[in-house]
């Protein structure tokens, strides 16, 4: 009776610390410790390899959720995991060839660093616009064109507009931001067409020439 019930107590011990839990990610699946279900890593665990360190939670198997990640290298990343990738927001410090810390926050997707934002541009609220469309129209220059269409007939009225930077705004043919500074936030745009009011307020992060247009 006291073998049977030291036998039990040592495979509770053993599953407790995950001995018999699988980390399916090759560069994980030296030990575990943490939460296991039906063989696989899966809830709060902690996981080694070779080199490789993570700690935080586990799905099936791969990192999932949020967690800590250390390379051997001493590369290190905070963040969002997705089936065993970076993915969502996060923090990624490394080292570069030259041994300077390069330091990159902001949003990943399958180990792809995507940049500040996870997006290139952001609605924030529009009034009485039906649509809005953003069209990366060049690279070389940084500024905004604003383009409004009522019934499909493209329309020039008078507008109001002010971001967050106090961007000089130019009418061209159609009111131009000249010389955005990027990321451009809280761009808010007003105007009245037929006794209707409009208004519009967005955000573009990503630098370059854009068109913005406006259908009512």
């Amino acid at each position: 009776m006291r073998h049977i019930l030291s036998m039990l107590i040592l495979v509770f011990t053993l599953s407790a610390y995950g001995t018999d839990c699988k980390v399916k990610l090759p560069e994980l699946s030296g030990k575990y410790e943490g939460d296991c279900k039906k063989g696989l890593a899966d809830g709060n665990g902690k996981a080694w390899g070779e080199t490789d360190y993570y700690e935080g939670v586990f799905k099936k198997g791969l990192p999932h959720g949020y967690g800590i990640y250390k390379w051997g290298n001493g590369n290190l990343y905070q963040g969002n995991f997705s089936k065993g990738y970076m993915d969502g927001e996060g923090e990624l410090i490394s080292i570069d060839p030259s041994g300077k810390k390069v330091i990159k926050k902001g949003f990943f997707k399958k180990n792809v660093y995507l940049g500040e934002y996870k997006y290139p541009y952001k609605i924030i609220s529009q009034q009485g616009v039906k649509n809005i469309n953003f069209q990366e129209v060049s690279i070389n220059q940084n500024e905004v064109r604003i383009t409004i269409y009522s019934n499909g007939t493209k329309i020039t009225p008078q507008l109001t507009l002010s971001d967050i930077n106090n961007t000089v705004v130019e009418n061209r043919n159609g009111v131009v931001l000249v010389n955005a500074q990027f990321p451009l936030k809280r761009v808010d745009i007003s105007f009245q067409v037929d006794s209707f009011s409009y208004k519009v307020i967005f955000d573009i992060y990503k630098k370059g020439s854009w068109e913005v247009i406006l259908s009512l």
